[in-house]
């Protein structure tokens, strides 16, 4: 069947499907609220929302989990899920989730992948050079659903700047064909860029997220020399009108970039 057929990754909704329909604040609202989900996002009832989830995460912890591995004690895995969607947006630790869990740090990274697998979170890994050092660091993760994130608003745009971003960068390797990575750049000092976006063949993008900071980000000054011909690029949930900063810093209004994301413009 190889080259006969093409596979696509289809994703919740976000700003950018939703353009048209409501303002992008008033779809973001109610994305945080109910996840990109059609069913629970087009139910008018928020109650029928909240059951929807909670069916929909019995459903792929007692069948479809249990259909991968066996699993002795599902309630550390409904807990390690509580965990992570308080920490978005941080460095993950294998050996903290590990001891909070009372298990192994073997059982946390397979059940983390297990999760993964299933489509319930997804890693964002640190930039290395070295590529197989990347993938064993510790990194970061977020959740397809947006609804699961139990954190400050903050770390909620966050990942929803993320699930945005990935839900792009598949569609362009499933439509286009061109490579992807996407990370975070951290040095050992812990300054950091939120997000690396690198597609083939075109300058990279180096993103920073905030709520409603729109000062200028001093990180992007630290990595400048380490890709200095890229997209910098500030998103701001609150601001009321973008700018350039004199060191070409792109400070979006982040709702308003995402409804209309193109990571493919020169």
């Amino acid at each position: 069947m190889a080259g006969r057929f093409y596979e696509f990754r289809l994703h919740p909704l976000d700003l950018k499907e939703l353009k048209g329909h409501g303002t992008a604040s008033e779809n973001y609202k109610k994305l945080i609220e109910r996840g990109g989900f059609p069913e629970p996002f087009l139910n008018l009832s928020l109650d029928e929302s909240r059951r929807w989830r909670k069916t929909h995460t019995d459903t792929i912890l007692r069948q479809d989990l249990i259909s991968l591995e066996v699993i002795k004690n599902l309630d550390q895995i409904e807990w390690l899920l509580e965990i992570l969607s308080t920490r978005v947006g941080s460095l993950i630790s294998y050996n903290s989730l590990a001891e909070d869990l009372s298990i192994s740090d073997a059982t946390v990274k397979r059940w983390l992948q297990l999760l993964e697998d299933l489509y319930v979170i997804f890693r964002v890994s640190s930039y290395s050079k070295n590529i197989p050092r990347s993938l064993s660091k510790s990194g970061k993760y977020y959740f397809f659903d947006l609804a699961r994130v139990q954190t400050d608003p903050g770390s909620i745009f966050e990942n929803f700047v993320a699930t945005s971003i990935r839900k792009e960068l598949d569609l362009i390797e499933d439509t286009k064909g061109l490579k992807t990575q996407y990370q975070f750049i951290r040095n050992k000092e812990k300054k950091e860029i939120d997000f690396l976006v690198q597609i083939q063949n075109h300058e990279p993008y180096l993103i920073e997220v905030k709520h409603s900071d729109s000062a200028v980000s001093k990180n992007f000054e630290v990595f400048s020399n380490v890709f200095p011909k890229s997209h910098k690029i500030q998103l701001v949930q609150e601001l009321d009108n973008r700018f350039d900063s004199k060191q070409s810093i792109h400070v979006e209004n982040g709702l308003s970039w995402l409804e209309n994301l193109n990571l493919l413009k020169k």
